[in-house]
């Protein structure tokens, strides 16, 4: 059984709010086909995303870094909800929730986190 150890994949745990995130999602997903040139605007309200590294976990890659600018959560260290896209150029990303521009990479950029004991749903931090 899947969803014992993915809870994430139970489709009673969808909300109304992941609901929202994923058409959102779809929304940027179907501009960046497009016309990425979009991004531009969507950057000048971003949070920004400062000394960050990835992180893999069993629902997909995360960056932990220093955010400020965050709507909700300020400025602190926070692990991102899942990437969807990144500028092949290092400008920004986006992930489930949201776009960050993206600061400096960490000391150890090229090392990539992992863990198993981290698992995430449609609560992330990030919101």
């Amino acid at each position: 059984m899947l969803t014992k150890h993915f809870p994430f994949l139970d489709h009673r745990r969808i909300t109304p709010d992941l609901v929202s995130r994923l058409q959102n999602l779809a929304d940027d997903c179907a501009w960046l086909a497009q016309d990425a040139t979009f991004v531009t605007a969507r950057l000048r309200t971003a949070p920004v995303l400062d000394l960050y590294v990835p992180l893999v976990t069993p629902v997909g890659l995360h960056l932990v870094g220093q955010v400020s600018g965050h709507p909700r959560l300020g400025s602190r260290t926070i692990v991102t909800s899942q990437l969807w896209f990144a500028d092949p150029d290092g400008m920004w990303v986006r992930t489930l929730s949201r776009f960050y521009a993206l600061g400096r990479p960490g000391d150890d950029h090229d090392r990539i986190l992992t863990s198993a004991m981290l698992t995430f749903d449609d609560r992330d931090e990030d919101n």
